[in-house]
């Protein structure tokens, strides 16, 4: 049986809360890695998955706003198709500054 503590620290390990992560990034932290999804959507290019001391945090990281989104693989991608398609600004600008082929 875990003590309170012991069980907090391995809650708090396993599921570290969206602020602590970005600290952690913004630091550039050891402990941080980012991992290139293999999966078949379209949309991982656009992402990698953010690791914790190895760990995968249910976090992935937008390559291009550099937003911090949480996901886990049983969520699918259309969350992270409507950030790019929605919410990212920086691929919202890229497409409106294409020149028309017309």
């Amino acid at each position: 049986m875990f003590s309170l503590t012991t069980h907090r620290l391995l809650i708090s390990t396993n599921n570290m809360e969206k602020l602590a992560i970005s600290k952690l990034i913004s630091r550039n932290d050891d402990r941080i890695t980012y991992v290139e999804n293999q999966g078949v959507s379209d949309v991982w290019p656009s992402f990698s998955e953010v690791n914790v001391d190895n760990v995968f945090s249910d976090h992935v990281l937008c390559i291009k706003c550099k937003a911090l989104l949480k996901w886990k693989s049983r969520d699918g991608t259309s969350g992270l198709k409507a950030h790019i398609k929605i919410l990212c600004w920086k691929s919202r600008l890229a497409k409106n500054n294409q020149v028309c082929g017309c």
